[in-house]
């Protein structure tokens, strides 16, 4: 600023902005992100750095990691996940992909995929059904809530030792979506029917 109060006006070339792998340039001159999806599965012998090699590796091709699913199975442990980018960041994860699981020893797929739909209006309920494990209590359950309609967006499962008799106990949660139009009453009947007849017990809660 001048002594006079005024702004000095300085002349100069203009720095385009930094271009890292969200931004591409269009024709106004302004950056615009692009943004693609795709999906990684793997599955192999359990052993640490699994975690850490496959999130370094898309973090050093320019993608970004949003959800992600990861569990010890038996001796075994799998990942899903979700992750963007731009199409080079994508294409730099395809081509160094393969020596990672390799070194790893995982087996892997990688599955380009669209922006999640939204769904249109339903209710969420959360779902936690337990009882004495024994075969079929997934399929039953699973059954009775799509012959209403409903869609299971998440389901989790798993075994515990009971505390006395250290019998197996599954454990099963699962958020559904229901139908605006389909009364509550009509999904609770439905669990009770299933439930009982496994001799199982089951809470429904409203999610949103």
């Amino acid at each position: 600023m001048t002594p006079g109060g005024a702004f000095d006006t300085i002349h100069g070339p203009c720095r385009a902005p930094d271009r890292g792998p969200w931004m591409d340039g269009n024709r106004s001159g302004h950056p615009t992100v692009i943004r693609q999806n795709a999906v990684v599965s793997a599955i192999g012998t359990d052993r640490p750095g699994i975690v850490d090699r496959i999130s370094a590796l898309i973090h050093e091709a320019g993608g970004n990691i949003e959800e992600s699913r990861m569990a010890i199975l038996g001796g075994d442990f799998a990942l899903i996940l979700l992750f963007s980018g731009g199409e080079a960041a994508i294409g730099r994860v395809k081509k160094g992909l393969p020596a990672a699981a390799k070194r790893l020893g995982l087996s892997w797929t990688l599955k380009e995929t669209q922006p999640k739909r939204k769904s249109g209006p339903v209710h969420v309920y959360r779902l936690k059904v337990r009882g004495l494990d024994h075969p079929g209590i997934v399929h039953r359950v699973s059954a009775a809530t799509a012959a209403l309609g409903v869609n299971v967006a998440s389901l989790d499962t798993r075994l515990e030792e009971a505390p006395m008799s250290g019998a197996p106990v599954f454990v099963m949660t699962a958020d559904l979506q229901v139908p605006l139009d389909l009364p509550s009453g009509d999904v609770r009947r439905a669990l009770d029917a299933v439930c009982s007849g496994e001799v199982l017990d089951f809470t429904l809660e409203v999610v949103s």
